[in-house]
């Protein structure tokens, strides 16, 4: 587990995951863990506990050097170059859109 991007382990319902927590809900020892949270509203929810399954997979590990081909510069120019050409314009129809929003609400800026 060293430096890098790891993607959040799989995840299961306690109950379910976790053998002697089974096993004991089998045996009616106890009940199924249960977890409540509170949510924006106020209202209280209560649901079952989930717990992670396995240990988080790595999906991109950091390396100390690595060197790569430019494949996609040239084309990512012209992209730039092309939004670049355009923005004068989106602007200008940005600024008088709201402009005209702000006469219409009577607002004055």
């Amino acid at each position: 587990m060293g430096p890098g991007i790891y993607a959040r382990p799989p995840r299961v319902v306690a109950a379910v995951g976790r053998a002697k927590v089974a096993k004991a809900i089998r045996a009616g020892k106890c009940t199924a863990p249960m977890t409540e949270f509170t949510r924006r509203s106020g209202q209280t929810v209560t649901v079952p506990k989930v717990v992670n399954a396995d240990v988080p997979r790595p999906v991109f590990l950091s390396t100390p050097q690595a060197e790569y081909q430019p494949s996609a510069t040239p084309s990512w120019e012209r992209a730039m170059e092309a939004a670049a050409a355009t923005m004068p314009d989106r602007l200008a129809l940005e600024l008088t859109g709201r402009l005209e929003h702000a006469a219409r609400k009577g607002r004055q800026r």
